[in-house]
């Protein structure tokens, strides 16, 4: 995703965000880290995706959040993040784009969002030409 231009950041409500991407090897993947320790509010308010946003000098509507839960979808469309589901909160009605798992996602931004002009390669979905559209043009 870096490649392609975006900018990453890890939004969690964890404490343990930091020291868990340290472990996996994956510091130098997220260059923003906005989590538990810098937060007073836990999900589903959206203090740690706004922090990240900031963090990253975007505008939360210029910001993509990539959930697998009820609460943190709730947090991204309440503060005006554009919110996709996967895993278990993949069939949310809060979500804008659902995925089953993260090699559907994975393989919807190599193909819909890496090209050129990714929403003239996806199926009839209004919603969902609309949703690529605006997130492909978030790259930097």
């Amino acid at each position: 995703l870096t490649d392609a231009g975006f900018k990453l950041a890890i939004g969690s409500s964890s404490k343990n965000a930091g020291y868990i991407l340290e472990r996996l090897g994956l510091t130098d993947l997220f260059p923003v880290v906005a989590d538990g320790t810098k937060i007073t509010n836990s999900k589903p308010h959206p203090e740690v995706f706004l922090l990240a946003a900031d963090m990253l000098g975007l505008r939360p509507e210029d910001c993509v959040v990539i959930e697998d839960a009820a609460a943190g979808l709730s947090a991204a469309r309440t503060g005006r993040f554009t919110a996709v589901g996967f895993a278990e909160a993949k069939d949310h009605e809060l979500a804008e784009l659902s995925f089953g798992d993260l090699d559907s996602l994975f393989d919807w931004f190599d193909k819909d969002i890496g090209g050129d002009e990714p929403w003239l390669r996806l199926d009839s979905s209004t919603s969902t030409k609309a949703t690529t559209a605006r997130i492909g043009s978030l790259k930097t």
